[in-house]
């Protein structure tokens, strides 16, 4: 099992098909496993793509839309993403068999609730569209870079350092409207679990299985098996 850390394995795509061809050809597909966990781009990506991206032994696929609101992506995140271009790929993704993700921001204070209701619709259209998981996140940026300064500007870079690396689902006390943040990140995990229930029930059993048998297919999957087992006080015997 092979995990491509390449945020760009898929901007070639020219390269992304050669190697799925190569793998397949080697008769390998169905003896190895690959996934994308910190994500992958959506331009180049149609349906003959992600079935041979399947046959070669894809399993999962993560994407970044970040936010539902243009506004946010381009004025502050500065990003330029298609957002009905994921959508389309999610539900490719599901019709062919690969499982998604989406990493989500929310929570900093220029967020309106203008912008945090586009996003929040947005995660709706993903649960619908067939995700697997979605994985919320406040915008917790590295000390010194042009982020930090515009918009945490008063926060001691010493403590901005400190927590850099800490569990960005638990936000640290100095964290800007901090109270605000940890309910709009919770809200969303809410509103995309309620969402998936309703359009894929399957999906969701899929899920709950694969915790009870520590089989960890997902982020969300791994997470909730390491809890049960802390728990339990076991040690998992994990399967994928």
């Amino acid at each position: 099992e092979f995990e491509l850390m390449d945020d760009n394995f898929t901007l070639n795509m020219g390269l992304a098909v050669e190697v799925c061809k190569d793998i397949v050809n080697r008769v390998l597909g169905s003896k190895i496993k690959w996934s994308t966990p910190n994500g992958v781009r959506p331009e180049k990506m149609n349906e003959e793509n992600l079935k041979l991206f399947k046959d070669a032994g894809c399993k999962y696929l993560i994407f970044a839309p970040e936010s539902g609101s243009q506004r946010l992506l381009k004025e502050v995140y500065n990003k330029f993403i298609d957002l009905d271009l994921i959508l389309r790929n999610i539900r490719i993704c599901s019709k062919v068999g690969i499982r998604t993700g989406c990493f989500v921001i929310t929570g900093l204070y220029v967020e309106t609730e203008e912008d945090y209701s586009l996003t929040k619709e947005y995660v709706k259209k993903l649960a619908k569209a067939g995700l697997d998981e979605v994985c919320v996140f406040p915008m917790l940026p590295y000390p010194n870079t042009p982020m930090t300064k515009k918009y945490f500007a008063d926060i001691d870079p010493v403590l901005m350092e400190q927590d850099s690396g800490a569990n960005m689902n638990d936000l640290p006390q100095w964290y800007p409207e901090r109270e605000k943040a940890n309910k709009k990140i919770t809200n969303l995990y809410k509103t995309f679990y309620f969402y998936k229930s309703l359009y894929h029930p399957l999906s969701q059993l899929r899920m709950f299985k694969n915790i009870l048998i520590s089989k960890q297919e997902t982020k969300t999957e791994r997470s909730a098996v390491a809890l049960l087992s802390r728990f339990l006080g076991l040690t998992p015997k994990v399967t994928s």
